[in-house]
């Protein structure tokens, strides 16, 4: 039943890719790579610790800038690129929500919403919203980070620790939203991992519906 839930998953994210492998770039994006390019990469490299007031976004600066560097301005490797985010943050949705519910049917569902919704179309042919895919990217990045660590009662390491603070930031610097990281980090503890013997959605290792 897992491998035909994960199937399902996996179709259902190539039906929206394969279309999306086909777009081009649009106004905006010349936009956006123009001013980073203008820029520099060591200047917005250095923006995403300097929180520079004249500093726009600076991770993604950094992908246009790699992108482009090694790409030039073929569309296809950034189409790539941006897809293959969407499905790590696919996979670490479903993995988040496993943990969080204990329940397989629930992680689906989860995953399945995170693959495409009637809002997503632009986060699969449009280049210049890599900022959204970006901070979704590295906040989940940091929630599975922290809740692989503490759920059971289990702390983290310092190596475990840096690496969150390091995928906050980058999360941030992504795009200003991902701010809400902190307060879901602080729900989980909070909600979940205080009131685990009394909640049954806590998620036990070894154990899921």
């Amino acid at each position: 039943m897992r491998w035909v839930a994960a199937a399902a998953i996996v179709g259902y994210f190539l039906y929206f890719a394969a279309g999306a492998l086909r777009a081009h770039f649009a106004l905006d994006d010349i936009t956006n790579l123009g001013r980073y390019y203008e820029r520099g990469p060591l200047r917005v490299l250095l923006d995403t610790v300097s929180f520079s007031g004249d500093a726009y976004r600076p991770a993604g600066g950094l992908f246009y800038l790699a992108m482009y560097y090694a790409a030039g301005l073929h569309p296809l490797p950034y189409r790539i690129a941006i897809l293959a985010l969407i499905a790590a943050n696919i996979y670490f949705t479903w993995q988040i929500a496993s943990w969080i519910s204990n329940s397989r049917p629930a992680a689906f569902l989860a995953a399945m919403l995170a693959c495409a919704h009637g809002n997503m179309g632009s986060i699969y042919y449009w280049n210049s919203v890599v900022y959204d895919v970006l901070a979704y990217f590295f906040t989940a990045l940091a929630l599975f980070l922290y809740i692989g660590a503490r759920r059971d009662g289990g702390s983290l390491s310092i190596g475990r620790s840096a690496a969150v603070v390091v995928a906050f930031f980058a999360a941030i610097n992504s795009k200003e939203i991902a701010i809400v990281g902190a307060v879901w980090i602080a729900g989980y503890e909070i909600l979940l991992r205080r009131s685990a013997s009394m909640s049954p959605f806590i998620c036990r290792r070894g154990d899921q519906r």
